[in-house]
């Protein structure tokens, strides 16, 4: 789906940028269905799944912290290092570095300027919070995207396991924490490109993630009204499924509905 060149970036940069964040850190979006889902993916198609272009972070905010709390919180000392220490530029809530689409190279601020639109990636990492917080704003300068289900995640260790594949303390929510985020964003992006991930992300998650569709079921109507589940799986199109399917060689239309299905009962 997306070109491999900028997969390839965004999973460098996430092993990069590890090593620098303030831990405890949650791993979410597309990196975290990707290793929800990579290992039952690679066992039926002997090939890694869909990469992201984006890196998501989620971190814990306490309503009831203070300013000095919020200053010394993880969130707000990771947007820092990213800054300072491997140079991201803050671009309204997000971070952001540009590279080289052609020449395969990271740019500077001032020579990304200078380059062809078409020839640029801009890597984006999206620092999320469990809450909102009207002082976070007065540390950090903007309103960061909140994300409710971090809630869970931080406050449950039943919801998340750690992942292995870096020497830090990283959460990876479990599939139905995931799932749930998906089925509440993919029918309010605007993208197309955006929409289509999700929509894949969630087919992922169905369908290698290391429950059954019928056990995740379960769990994710613990997290998320089954109606709401239903509209969200109602509102993705026929043609969409075939697109999903093509780009997920080997898998059919029907094998996908099956799995739809089975979330869209009680």
């Amino acid at each position: 789906m997306y070109d491999e060149f900028e997969t390839k970036t965004s999973l460098r940069y996430l092993q990069k940028v590890i090593p620098v964040v303030v831990e405890p850190i949650c791993l979410i979006g597309g990196w975290g269905v990707y290793f929800n889902v990579n290992k039952e993916f690679r066992k039926r198609f002997g090939k890694d799944y869909l990469g992201s272009r984006d890196i998501d972070f989620g971190f814990f905010i306490d309503t009831k912290w203070n300013q000095k709390q919020l200053s010394e919180s993880s969130f707000a000392r990771t947007l820092d290092l990213l800054e300072k220490e491997l140079k991201f530029e803050l671009q309204g809530e997000r971070l952001r570095k540009d590279f080289h689409i052609i020449e395969e190279k990271e740019l500077s601020v001032e020579t990304a300027k200078q380059v062809p639109l078409s020839f640029l990636f801009p890597l984006f990492i999206d620092l999320m919070v469990s809450n909102s917080h009207p002082g976070l704003k007065k540390v950090v300068g903007f309103e960061p995207f909140s994300e409710p289900m971090l809630e869970t995640v931080f406050r449950h260790p039943e919801y998340r396991t750690e992942l292995k594949e870096f020497n830090k303390k990283v959460w990876l929510p479990k599939p139905e924490i995931l799932l749930a985020t998906k089925l509440n964003s993919v029918n309010q992006r605007s993208k197309s490109d955006k929409r289509l991930k999700d929509i894949l992300d969630i087919i992922g998650l169905l369908m290698f993630s290391e429950k059954t569709a019928k056990e995740l079921k379960a769990d994710l109507f613990k997290l998320l009204p089954q109606p709401k589940a239903k509209h969200s799986i109602e509102g993705i199109k026929e043609n969409e499924l075939a697109q999903a399917s093509s780009i997920i060689s080997g898998i059919t239309t029907q094998e996908i509905k099956t799995n739809f299905e089975i979330i869209s009962v009680k």
